[in-house]
């Protein structure tokens, strides 16, 4: 692990950690994993900015390319997470593609045009490891209905032909 001293500062309205010198970052030794939080697509906010977090979904829309990266927006069905993979994550387009369902690991971060402070939020990717594809869903096949078969027609009956009396010769 890694103890980092500095100040906290904002840039470009997002927050971040000035460091004064090389100095400021110190080996702390082996430490455990950080397992991040799982959080719904809808559930980014203030509480969680900054944070390492997990989130699962499927990726809606294409790629919007940045001037550093690209952006997908992820969907789990509580509403679209926008989603920043800079250049340096080594994350590119096809790993993300439209359709996928995967699972991303990143720090929620903020960039609020709005002005309002509660908007902007978005998962931003660290590296290719921050990316787990899913197997896609497989549609539910549709049932087609079975038609129940009709009783087979049993045909036009033949007619009958009543025998007619052979008349009796006269005298007989």
């Amino acid at each position: 692990g890694l103890v980092v001293t500095g100040t906290t500062d904002d840039r470009y309205g997002q927050r971040t950690l000035r460091l004064a010198d090389a100095a400021a970052i110190a080996d702390a030794g082996a430490g455990s994993p950080v397992l991040p939080p799982d959080m719904s697509t809808g559930g980014a906010g203030e509480p969680l900015e900054s944070r390492l977090v997990g989130v699962a979904g499927v990726i809606v829309g294409g790629p919007d390319t940045l001037t550093d990266g690209f952006a997908v927006d992820l969907d789990d069905g509580s509403g679209a997470l926008r989603v920043i993979a800079g250049v340096a994550s080594g994350i590119v387009p096809a790993d993300l593609p439209r359709g996928a369902t995967v699972t991303l690991i990143g720090v929620m971060g903020q960039r609020d045009a709005s002005g309002t402070g509660s908007d902007g939020y978005r998962l931003v990717l660290r590296d290719p490891s921050d990316v787990v594809r899913r197997p896609d869903p497989t549609p539910t096949p549709t049932v087609e209905p079975t038609a129940t078969p009709s009783p087979a027609p049993t045909g036009t009956p033949e007619p009958t032909i009543a025998p007619t009396p052979t008349p009796t010769p006269p005298g007989t």
